[in-house]
């Protein structure tokens, strides 16, 4: 008897309900708010979009720009829209622009350059780092700007 409970054990076990994934719940996207940034993953490639509404059936979102561009008409004919099943990932898209972040590795790179140079030309060590580094800085700032950092977090993984 001892030993048919310790073999029962484990197979009661195994039966368990396993817990529910908390990102398998699409209510999370039916509730996101219209313009929010996403990543749509269906047919294996991924679709960036701001959501507009999703439903038990389908996702809708559109492709940033249209919606100044275009017609409401046009617009509804060109945005994106998902089937429930073929959704594969949701993912929320944050960009955070790192113009700063450019802007400050520009001016350190070019002061650090004006420094190694050393005086050449009759020009200050110091004048030619501070127009290193103000070249380094809009350099930085712009491409820092042209291109952001991205975050982005899954909020929906189909089970």
């Amino acid at each position: 008897m001892v030993l048919g409970c310790a073999l029962a054990l484990p197979a009661g076990a195994q039966t368990a309900p396993q817990p529910n994934n908390s990102k398998s719940d699409w209510r999370v996207v039916e509730a996101l708010q219209p313009g929010t940034p996403i990543s749509v993953r269906s047919g294996g490639r991924w679709h960036r979009c701001n959501f507009d509404y999703a439903d038990d059936a389908s996702l809708k979102c559109w492709k940033e720009g249209f919606q100044q561009r275009l017609t409401a008409a046009t617009m509804a004919a060109r945005s994106p829209v998902f089937r429930r099943e073929d959704v594969k990932t949701v993912r929320l898209e944050r960009e955070m622009d790192a113009t700063p972040i450019g802007a400050a590795a520009g001016v350190g790179l070019g002061v650090l350059g004006g420094a190694l140079r050393g005086n050449s030309g009759g020009y200050t060590q110091s004048g030619e780092m501070m127009g290193l580094g103000l070249i380094g800085g809009v350099v930085g700032g712009v491409t820092g700007h042209v291109f952001p950092i991205g975050h982005h977090t899954v909020i929906y993984e189909r089970p």
